[in-house]
C-alpha cells in the first residue's frame, strides 16, 4: 500500500467548494477507517483530512471566527461564482 501525501494548502482550498454534507461524510469515513485499522499506513493523512474538514465546517458555521486567509479566499471564491453567473 502506498502512503498518501497531502498538499495541505491545496487540500484546504479544495474543501471550500465542497458542500457541508460532503465534509461530514469525509469526517465519518476517515474516522471509521482509523477506528477499524489503528495502525493504518495513511493514518496521518486521514487525521489531517478530519482536522481540515472539521475546521472548514466550523468556519462556515461562524465565519467571524475564521482566519483572515479563509475569509479572503471565500470572498474571492464568491466573487468568481457571481461573475460566472452573470
Amino acid at each position: 500500500m502506498t502512503t498518501k501525501v497531502m498538499n495541505h494548502s491545496e487540500y484546504q482550498q479544495g474543501l471550500m467548494t465542497r458542500d457541508f454534507h460532503s465534509l461530514e461524510y469525509t469526517v465519518k469515513d476517515c474516522t471509521a477507517v482509523l477506528e477499524a485499522w489503528k495502525d493504518h499506513p495513511n493514518q496521518g493523512y486521514y487525521t489531517d483530512e478530519i482536522h481540515y474538514c472539521l475546521a472548514e465546517m466550523r468556519y462556515r458555521l461562524n465565519p467571524k471566527n475564521a482566519p483572515l486567509w479563509w475569509r479572503k479566499a471565500m470572498k474571492a471564491l464568491m466573487s468568481e461564482l457571481l461573475r460566472n453567473e452573470a
